[in-house]
């Protein structure tokens, strides 16, 4: 499950890779509605994934099978 941030500027979701299994990424949306490059926030060799932003926009929760 993809979150939005409160303003509405990130996108953070989950991405599967072959190698590292499911990594949580970002995307920051700029003023005009363009997307910056996808930003890997955590991958390791256990599966990160629903990724959630707290209120404020200050913390990331997430599931790891670690």
């Amino acid at each position: 499950w993809p979150d939005w941030s409160h303003d509405g500027r990130h996108l953070v979701y989950t991405e599967t890779n072959n190698e590292t299994r499911r990594d949580i990424r970002y995307v920051e949306l700029g003023s005009e509605g363009d997307a910056s490059e996808p930003v890997t926030f955590l991958s390791t060799i256990a599966n990160e994934y629903r990724p959630q932003l707290s209120p404020d926009g200050r913390f990331l929760a997430y599931v790891s099978s670690e």
